[in-house]
């Protein structure tokens, strides 16, 4: 039984790599996966590719490559996005918003400021 590689790593070959190409080095990274087996050795392969394979794509064809890399981008904020909702759901907080903002304590000056900040008569 022939066991597959990541498929989130060869849809993104498959975006940068050329068209005349993408046979070739499948088929390589592919067969080599079989033998080893082992789905990190084929991620660090595909990302130590895409750096080359961003700019062979920037010089062939500019606006594929720019908007793959946006959608990468997307994906990866709403990975992070969703990673944030999920840490504050467990951590027990009533809403995301509510850890970003101070507490009420802290939006309020202390009465001593709260005097010195009024006007006084003898300074009109």
């Amino acid at each position: 039984m022939l066991i597959q590689p990541p498929r989130a790593a060869t849809s993104l070959l498959t975006i940068f790599l050329p068209e005349q190409d993408r046979d070739a080095v499948m088929g390589d990274l592919v067969e080599e996966f079989q033998s080893r087996r082992s789905a990190s050795w084929f991620w660090m392969q595909v990302l130590r590719s895409l750096g080359h394979l961003s700019w062979l794509g920037m010089r062939r064809s500019p606006w594929r490559t720019v908007a793959a890399m946006l959608v990468g981008y997307a994906v990866t904020a709403a990975i992070v996005g969703a990673s944030f909702v999920a840490w504050e759901a467990l951590r027990g907080s009533s809403s995301s918003s509510a850890a970003l903002s101070p507490p009420r304590s802290a939006v309020t000056s202390p009465p001593a400021f709260r005097a010195a900040a009024a006007p006084t008569a003898s300074l009109l």
